[in-house]
């Protein structure tokens, strides 16, 4: 299961959270343009089991936390629209394409 966040706002940004039962529980990724820089995202405060490990029930408003540069930052997510595509042999993967409305540091995009 993984969640990434991908935004455009005056803070540029993507972040992510992956869990690869097989290799690892939790790997955050990411990175921020901020002022000119490019910053690596340092932590992320977004567990995944809050977004349905089953993918039965994700919340379409919610809202993380991040780390970068050493400060920070406070990201409201609501899901505006979404599509699921089921792919494989016997079609057991499914990836669910979610559109989402951002605001970051109280910053609406």
């Amino acid at each position: 299961m993984y969640l990434y966040s991908t935004f455009l706002l005056l803070l540029r940004g993507f972040v992510g959270v992956v869990c690869q039962p097989s290799t690892f529980t939790s790997l955050e990724l990411g990175y921020v343009y901020e002022s000119g820089r490019c910053l690596p995202v340092q932590e992320v405060d977004l567990p995944l089991w809050r977004h349905s490990e089953s993918g039965r029930h994700r919340p379409d408003d919610f809202g993380f936390r991040f780390k970068a540069g050493g400060r920070w930052h406070d990201v409201q997510v609501r899901v505006v629209d979404s599509v699921e595509v089921m792919f494989g042999w016997r079609w057991e993967a499914k990836v669910v394409e979610r559109f989402a409305r951002y605001t970051v540091d109280g910053v609406p995009g």
